[in-house]
């Protein structure tokens, strides 16, 4: 149950660590559904239309123009219908309102579309019954031909033919044809147009789903942005936890030290922090506790503090359990072995001309002249001196060997901060001339590749690696540090001491302290 609840926290802390990807996804994607909104045009909304429709029955020999439905939209038609309503149209416009076709045997439908039903109608009936007129126009010449040819049938009967039968029978064709002249319809109209179709409610427009749509939006690009910060860290492949380094690598864990950040109008040195705050000074003075112990145990005096890369805060670190060891009434010296980036001069406001460097490669210097003393009291510093052409070859030297056997003599513990473990040759050198080696893993941007490869040269060069401390921890709400600091806000005041830990001496020769090597004049 722990062990989930340590794997929550972690998950946790990945997505606070990146709380700005969590925020841009949705915002971006937001803005996205925006800029589509925008950017589709509004369809305008198509009038109402109305619909009508004819049908003409088509009657005797009239019916084989059921064949050619198209002839109701014929020129000559449209032409008569438009005079014929008096409309204000040209043909095409006309023929683009309608629509006709062969619904059954000798059945003709006309069927007209306006956004005004009573014009529907009217184009419907007036386009039906000048379909029909010009149906009987095209029937006159037909039968006036059926009739001149009956009549030459008719005059050459045979002779042979009484009179009085041959005039009855021309009596009675002449008066079928007759008949079927008359006739003025060989088309009728079955009904007057009716309007079939209500005009059909429009849809809702896109504007009504923009509520919707940023919602959507929202959670998606939320998703998105889980999803990247996951792959990130699973790309990034960090050291996640003190957890995992204790399963994968085996090491002992010397405790974790926050982040300190610097704060508007403070200093940028990271011991004045520790003097400051109650947290980061409590959790410092737990792992040098727990580095004093464990040197002790294991009987180690010189012990280099490495870590895998650049910016890890391997210098301030150094610098804060020194102070934190000299306040333990221990005799502590920091070793500055960094000769390209050195940083421990800095943090003491000490002189960096004549240093560790400068000692390796003048036989003439005694340890006591590159020694320096600190406004806190059982700690000095060797700071690294001038920069060599070849810093490998001096921490390689013999004489280095000579200068940790004279700096253990002189401290209970020394403290040697080194190149960074991948960039130079000349921390795996360093750690194996000293007792043991400690790592300064940054829970922010070690990565378990780096740390393999720095963990293999060191076992290669020093077998006994006292352990691991993790530096610079996030202080998020899921984190011991939060509940530390909420402990120390609610302590009450500490009363005035009548002797300041800086001006200590009277009591370390109360308490028989040996003193530390005397400082270079």
């Amino acid at each position: 149950m722990d062990e989930e609840t340590l794997d929550i926290r972690e998950y946790a802390n990945v997505l606070l660590a990146r709380w700005w990807i969590l925020a841009l996804g949705p915002l971006v994607a937001v803005l996205a559904a925006l800029g589509i909104f925008l950017a589709t045009p509004v369809p305008t909304p198509k009038a109402p239309e109305f619909q009508a429709t004819t049908n003409v029955v088509l009657m005797g020999g009239s019916a084989s123009f059921a064949e050619y439905p198209d002839l109701a939209k014929s020129t000559p038609v449209l032409e008569d219908a438009i005079s014929a309503l008096a409309l204000s149209m040209s043909v095409a416009e006309l023929r683009s309102k309608l629509a006709v076709s062969n619904v059954v045997s000798q059945m003709v439908s006309i069927q007209a579309t306006d956004a005004v039903p009573a014009a529907a109608l009217r184009l419907a009936d007036g386009v039906a019954q000048s379909y029909v007129g010009y149906l009987d126009s095209l029937r006159e010449p037909q039968f006036a031909a059926a009739q001149e040819q009956l009549a030459l049938s008719l005059a050459s009967l045979d002779e042979r033919v009484s009179a009085e039968a041959a005039e009855k029978a021309v009596a009675s064709v002449e008066k079928a044809l007759a008949g079927l002249t008359s006739r003025s319809t060989p088309a009728i109209v079955l009904a007057p147009a009716e309007v079939l179709q209500e005009p059909a409610i429009s849809s809702p427009g896109p504007s009504s789903h923009l509520a919707r749509n940023t919602a959507l939006a929202a959670m998606l690009g939320f998703i998105l942005a889980v999803v990247v910060i996951f792959l990130l860290e699973y790309l990034q492949n960090p050291v996640r936890s003190p957890a995992q380094m204790e399963r994968r690598y085996g090491l002992s864990n010397l405790g974790s030290v926050p982040r300190w950040r610097k704060a508007r109008g403070a200093s940028s040195s990271p011991l004045e922090r520790l003097n400051s705050e109650t947290g980061l000074s409590e959790s410092v003075s737990q792992v040098a506790a727990s580095l004093d112990f464990t040197a002790t145990a294991c009987q180690t005096k010189t012990v280099a503090v490495t870590s895998p890369g650049k910016g890890d805060g391997r210098s301030s670190l150094v610098s804060c359990l020194g102070v934190a060891l000299s306040n333990h009434w221990r005799q502590v010296i920091l070793v500055d072995s960094d000769f390209r980036h050195p940083s421990l001069h800095h943090h003491f406001h000490l002189d960096n001309s004549l240093g560790l460097s400068n000692l390796l490669s003048n036989p003439d210097l005694e340890l006591a002249d590159v020694v320096q003393s600190t406004n806190y009291p059982r700690l000095q510093v060797i700071t690294s001196g001038t920069v060599p052409a070849d810093p490998t070859n001096l921490v390689s030297s013999p004489r280095m060997s000579w200068v940790l056997e004279r700096v253990k003599e002189s401290a209970d513990l020394v403290l040697i901060d080194t190149a960074p473990s991948l960039d130079t040759a000349e921390s795996t050198l360093m750690a194996a001339q000293v007792d043991a080696v400690v790592m300064a893993v940054n829970a922010t941007q070690t990565r378990q590749g780096s740390m393999d490869a720095t963990l293999e040269n060191l076992r290669r060069a020093n077998r006994n690696i006292l352990g691991f401390i993790w530096n610079q921890r996030e202080t998020g709400p899921f984190s011991q540090s939060s509940r530390s600091q909420r402990y120390f806000r609610t302590t009450p005041a500490a009363a005035p001491h009548g002797a300041s830990y800086r001006d200590a001496s009277p009591i370390q020769e109360a308490v028989g302290v040996e003193p530390a090597l005397s400082a270079r004049s």
